[in-house]
């Protein structure tokens, strides 16, 4: 019974990645790619290990699964959006040059 759990749990996530690269594929910008790619590849994946684990009947397998799928979940949404900074030319906050004349005026 949880065998066919962790079975479905994973036929799920490979049923959302396969609808993320079916997004990728539609979307026309790059940003509307990235945020597919970092949204729905996420959930698919994070599915995939999650099932693969619940499968698993070795505890400490299971465990590494799980926080492999916690890892992943934290870091693709921010690098998505360090992808997305790059794309638009926006420059880090500790790096822009500040003028102290143009920090007295707000426009």
């Amino acid at each position: 019974m949880i065998e066919g759990i962790g079975w479905a749990v994973m036929v799920i996530g490979a049923l959302w990645m396969l609808l993320a690269a079916i997004g990728i594929h539609r979307m026309g910008s790059t940003l509307s790619r990235l945020l597919v790619a970092g949204k729905a590849a996420t959930m698919g994946i994070g599915a995939v290990l999650v099932g693969a684990a619940i499968v698993l009947a070795d505890p400490a397998g299971s465990g590494l699964l799980v926080l492999s799928a916690a890892v992943l979940v934290v870091t693709t949404p921010a690098g998505a959006h360090a992808l997305a900074r790059s794309v638009r030319g926006v420059r880090p906050v500790a790096v822009r040059e500040t003028d102290p004349d143009k920090a007295a005026d707000p426009s």
